[in-house]
């Protein structure tokens, strides 16, 4: 029982959803649907009166018979999606029928309902005004004349009266049910057309919402809210940062041991680490550049701190490299140890890029931290002397005299040994 019921809703489904695909416009999808329920209605209404006729008066037989073929047509009309063709084929085919048995038979089979069913059709099925305006007016005027004629001119079948009184309650009724099951059609369409709507928006503000949390997971807490707000971000400069960089010592040499796949699951391990050190810290990581790790203490948020800040985090990278390396050097897998660069200074910080935004800093000591970390020694923190007068008071440093370092000529340098 329950697969009859199933067979016959996917049968009146398809029958719904005659000439209709995917690419409409979700407006006309429901006028193409009260279309086919309303021919549906026309023809089944054509087919019994045919029947009924054929026993009372032929020219209401042949009558009913030609509507049937033109109801078949309209269904040819919207399988090759010529909708509005269809739309006005049973726009006039109601019209002609009504007007046709006003003149016949007079006001006994109360055919001028079918003008009000046409005025509701108009406004239904049309979008445009010019079209409703039209469909509108016609179906008035055809009502004015039904009343005119009622008043002036004898049926032309007045003989068959009689017997033509007995359709006028059932076309009543008819014609009242076809108007009523229109507006439930359309309101039913209207709450499924609202529901769909309403399931979109949801996808909507579920996809804006993962949209913003990947936004506020690439950029800083403060520039991504001001990038929401305003669309845009401003460049700004910071006085008192600290970056670092960090590469892995003769990473290329052993790199190219390994296969693609592996060479990321392990630079994963490593900066998944790092990562954690990181936001311990509520420092903010810029990038990954092979090997290469970029962060920087004092953004968005400026901290007096900056600089301890950011040596706490590289003593704990280090660290935790170096028990990496042991690790996994026992296990047999490729180990590196870490060099570790930093200076303090000045930077300008912004976002470049339209759909793919990218936080980032430039200036001259972003360059100068750079060069910290490729003068350095694998397990070795090695800080500028603009860093060390930061944070002399706190951390135990090494001096290193003067090294040479690239496009920067000799400059002071020390290696970070701990906390005092």
């Amino acid at each position: 029982m329950a697969s009859n019921k199933l067979t016959l809703k996917k049968i009146g489904n398809q029958f719904l959803n005659l000439g209709i695909h995917h690419h409409l416009d979700p407006s006309l999808i429901i006028r193409i649907r009260l279309l086919n329920v309303l021919n549906l209605a026309c023809l089944i209404i054509s087919l019994f009166y045919a029947w009924i006729n054929s026993s009372i008066n032929e020219i209401a037989t042949v009558i009913n018979l030609a509507s049937v073929l033109v109801n078949i047509s309209i269904y040819v009309f919207t399988l090759n999606r010529k909708y509005y063709t269809a739309f006005y084929i049973l726009l006039f085919l109601n019209a002609i029928i009504g007007l046709s048995f006003v003149i016949f038979f007079g006001k006994y089979l109360a055919a001028d309902l079918l003008f009000c069913v046409g005025i509701v059709y108009s406004i239904a099925m049309f979008n445009k005004w010019s079209r409703i305006g039209f469909g509108v007016i016609l179906n008035v005027l055809l009502y004015i004349v039904s009343m005119y004629i009622y008043e002036n001119y004898t049926p032309y079948f007045k003989d068959e009266i009689i017997q033509s009184t007995v359709f006028y309650y059932p076309n009543t009724a008819l014609f009242l049910i076809t108007l009523f099951g229109l507006v439930y059609l359309l309101k039913r369409e209207n709450q499924d057309y609202e529901k769909n709507l309403r399931k979109i928006n949801n996808e909507l503000h579920t996809s804006n919402r993962k949209n913003e949390e990947l936004i506020y997971n690439i950029l800083p807490h403060e520039i991504a809210e001001e990038l929401r707000e305003k669309g845009e971000v401003e460049p700004r400069i910071y006085k008192n940062v600290t970056v670092m960089f960090t590469d892995f010592f003769e990473f290329t040499k052993t790199a190219e041991k390994l296969s693609a796949i592996n060479l990321v699951k392990d630079l994963d391990e490593y900066f998944t680490v790092f990562d954690r050190i990181i936001e311990k810290y509520e420092l903010e990581k810029l990038k990954t550049i092979g090997d290469a790790y970029m962060c920087v203490s004092g953004i968005p948020q400026e901290r007096e701190d900056h600089a301890i800040r950011m040596i706490k985090a590289a003593i704990d990278i280090r660290d935790a490299v170096e028990l990496m390396f042991e690790k996994r050097s026992a296990e047999g897998k490729e180990a590196w140890h870490i060099r570790i660069g930093i200076h303090s200074g000045n930077v300008v910080a912004g976002i470049i890029g339209e759909s793919k935004f990218s936080f980032d800093i430039w200036g001259d000591n972003v360059n100068t931290a750079a060069r910290m970390e490729s003068s350095s020694e694998p397990g070795k923190i090695n800080v500028s002397e603009t860093t060390y007068q930061l944070i002399q008071k706190q951390v135990e440093c090494t001096y290193r005299g003067k090294v040479e370092a690239k496009n920067k000529g000799e400059m002071n340098m020390y290696f970070v040994e701990g906390f005092k």
